[in-house]
């Protein structure tokens, strides 16, 4: 039965300073992810679909040029659903212990 954990060290020799290296890029992509969730939930809370889909609050608070909002909240979730989606980065995720 293949593996669904692969163990990295991280303290020590050449090969660990490079695991660690391994790692930190994971713990970056996690990161990110999670950021990204955050973000994207929040546009669409400011976003006024009562107002035939007003972008204005979040191209303010974001710091948007006027137009760009529904472009990158739709970026944003356009890449949510590709790392979302994607066996690749779930399995790199989860397999080297960095899922939450």
């Amino acid at each position: 039965m293949a593996s669904s954990f692969i163990p990295v060290n991280a303290s020590g020799t050449t090969s660990a300073r490079l695991g660690s290296y391994l790692m930190n890029a994971i713990n970056q992509l996690l990161a990110g992810k999670d950021q990204l969730t955050i973000i994207q939930g929040m546009m669409n809370a400011m976003r006024d679909v009562g107002q035939g889909d007003d972008f204005t609050a979040i191209e303010t608070y974001y710091g948007l040029p006027t137009g760009s909002g529904p472009t990158v909240l739709s970026l944003i979730t356009g890449s949510l659903t590709d790392i979302n989606a994607s066996m690749n980065t779930t399995n790199l995720l989860g397999w080297l212990g960095a899922t939450r």
